[in-house]
């Protein structure tokens, strides 16, 4: 059961939020987030600014159509090491979809 918080309409409050998303195919890897960041971006999806905003009951539809159909996010990883070789990569628009750094330094 994954327990989050949640707003369910544009500009609303953030509310305890749960969800099962099911049981994890052989490849996949269940991760305890312990924290998370908040950007200007999740401001902007909660007010709705870009008109996309969804309610966690249509998020949780998507989720579960790219469960069904074994669909996966395309990443590129960087070690933290090689983050500046990231940000170039990123700020030369040569990034296709998302970074993810990966831990390396101690």
């Amino acid at each position: 059961m994954i327990k989050a918080y949640a707003a369910t309409e544009a500009q609303g409050k953030l509310t305890p939020f749960e969800y099962d998303p099911g049981p994890l195919n052989p490849e996949q890897v269940e991760i305890d987030v312990q924290c998370c960041g908040i950007c200007h971006s999740d401001l902007s999806m909660l007010n709705n600014e870009w008109g996309i905003t969804q309610s966690p009951a249509t998020t949780k539809m998507m989720l579960d159509f790219t469960r069904r159909y074994s669909l996966e996010p395309i990443i590129e990883t960087f070690p933290f090491s090689q983050v500046n070789a990231a940000m170039e990569r990123l700020s030369h628009g040569k990034l296709r979809y998302r970074i993810v750094l990966t831990p390396d330094l101690m």
